[in-house]
């Protein structure tokens, strides 16, 4: 196969391709670097565990192997750049996220490796590994029951989760979990998480399997194809009640500024900040942004008062209409 210079493409060409047309591998890469860490970490731990990994089209561990994928764009900056322009984040870019992932991900792969969800100790402590998975969750925000590691209240998702976070705050070096989860409910997890990892550690996996799950080089679809599946997997509902909060802010008729206008110039920094603040991915905030854009050029809006008072109000009703998500379970989450 010839190979392909990514760098000398535009966007378009790039998603014209066939995944598994990407001329990207582990060796030699960052990731592998971070993964050398990862076993490291392990080891530290006394675990003789060291999950495999291969690249793919996004973050996953399948039940019934000892290994997770990694998505592609990790493994060349001009796809790094794609992912970012196509959903505004990369997740998993910069060093700390991707440690954090790759942690969550052992929880995953160690919990199948040794099929430590069969124990009635682990059933007891985290639930049922047959509880149905779920496309959406409601998280309580402020519960003491989990542990917080990676954003939008992950542990609260599934059983499994619960136990993959549990897992990579304690791998996690330079936490003392004990002083930082003292008091809570989740202490008790991470406890009992601890001394079953005490009773593996020099074991050999019940499973462990090296299968690739939808390995990048069989992936036959491109890049348009992916991405198109990936924004609809993160697109949210949408309230037209909301139209009673615009025209509080706008009125309809004639102006000198497009209430459309006005917030498309505001809408990247808001994306931003709220995505920080509210633990939510910023493609998720960019389509509910994208929602008020259209209703304001439907209901014909233009900016009625100050700018600064507009833009505040702005925020306020974008952030309230974002935790509604949260608390009804609308909002989509990456399993």
């Amino acid at each position: 196969m010839k190979r392909i210079k990514l760098n000398k493409l535009s966007n378009d060409e790039i998603l014209e391709l066939k995944l598994k047309e990407l001329d990207i591998k582990i060796e030699g890469s960052t990731i592998e670097k971070r993964i050398k860490r990862l076993y490291s970490e392990l080891e530290e731990k006394g675990l003789i565990f060291k999950p495999h990994t291969w690249i793919s089209d996004e973050w996953f561990t399948p039940d019934d192997t000892a290994g997770f994928a990694l998505p592609f764009y990790l493994f060349h900056p001009r796809l790094m750049k794609l992912e970012k322009e196509e959903m505004f984040e990369a997740e998993g870019a910069n060093k700390t996220e991707c440690m954090q992932i790759l942690r969550h991900e052992t929880g995953h792969a160690v919990t199948h490796a040794y099929q430590l969800y069969r124990l009635r100790s682990w059933k007891k402590t985290f639930g049922s590994f047959n509880s149905p998975y779920p496309l959406w969750y409601t998280p309580e925000i402020r519960s003491k029951n989990y542990v917080t590691h990676l954003n939008a209240w992950y542990a609260q998702a599934h059983p499994l989760e619960d136990f993959a976070e549990t897992f990579a705050v304690w791998l996690t070096p330079g936490i003392n979990w004990k002083i930082t989860y003292s008091g809570w409910p989740a202490l008790n997890k991470l406890l009992y998480l601890d001394d079953l990892m005490n009773t593996i550690k020099e074991r050999t996996p019940i499973i462990n399997a090296r299968e690739e799950y939808a390995p990048v080089k069989k992936l036959n679809y491109t890049l348009r194809e992916h991405y198109q599946r990936k924004k609809k997997f993160y697109s949210i509902r949408w309230a037209e009640s909301f139209d009673l909060e615009l025209n509080k802010i706008f009125k309809s008729g004639k102006g000198k500024v497009k209430a459309s206008d006005f917030i498309k110039k505001l809408k990247r920094g808001i994306r931003q900040s709220l995505a920080d603040i509210l633990d939510i991915p910023e493609y998720t905030i960019d389509q509910l942004i994208s929602e008020l854009i259209k209703r304001c050029i439907k209901l014909n809006l233009y900016l009625s008062t100050g700018e600064e008072e507009a833009k505040k109000r702005i925020i306020i009703i974008t952030t309230a209409q974002i935790v509604n998500l949260i608390h009804t379970g609308y909002y989509r989450i990456p399993l």
